[in-house]
């Protein structure tokens, strides 16, 4: 594949990122990703957000990680030639990131609702805190194990990419509020 193709993959990739940061900020109402809120805004900021938000905020998981995965191909891509191997094993654990991120994100808008009608402290939101909880596990897992794959790809020269791409990786990048 052409040098040119893989940058639009690679851009779709991090379309697909601000799509799903975007639907992170439907559901909390302020500027930062679910990372950065803290339990104890639950019950001020996703109960308290229009309804309509809480469904767009689903949607932009599965649209989202749609480009995500565009994004991943153009990784794989990128380093296929010079470690096939290693850039097949990124791909498999982005992907696995990918099948729990989408699961996780979705389940927000129905956490919504439950604190909104069934109030912040019961046992329904309770337990989707619990699968979400379970379901970050494996997301991070995938991310993790891909991420440090694609960095050191990248750091050997393996990856189509000049070696300061990985000083952007999310990783790496720590934005405090």
């Amino acid at each position: 594949m052409n040098t040119n193709k893989i940058r639009w993959l690679l851009w779709a990739g991090c379309l697909g990122a601000a799509i799903v940061f975007a639907g992170d900020m439907l559901y909390y109402g302020e500027w930062s990703s679910a990372r950065g809120v803290t339990e104890k805004y639950w019950d001020t900021m996703m109960a308290s957000v229009p309804l309509w938000r809480h469904h767009l905020g689903s949607i932009t998981g599965p649209v989202g990680l749609g480009f995500g995965i565009l994004g991943m191909l153009g990784l794989w891509f990128s380093c296929r030639r010079a470690a096939p191997l290693l850039a097949s094993v990124m791909l498999a654990f982005f992907y696995v990131d990918g099948v729990f991120s989408i699961l996780q994100h979705g389940i927000f808008g129905p956490i919504g609702f439950a604190m909104r009608y069934c109030g912040p402290k019961s046992e329904a939101v309770a337990q989707m805190f619990k699968l979400n909880d379970l379901l970050g596990k494996p997301q991070l897992v995938g991310w993790l194990v891909g991420s440090v794959i694609w960095i050191f790809l990248v750091l050997r020269k393996k990856a189509g990419v000049p070696r300061w791409t990985v000083l952007l990786h999310p990783a790496l990048i720590k934005i405090k509020r």
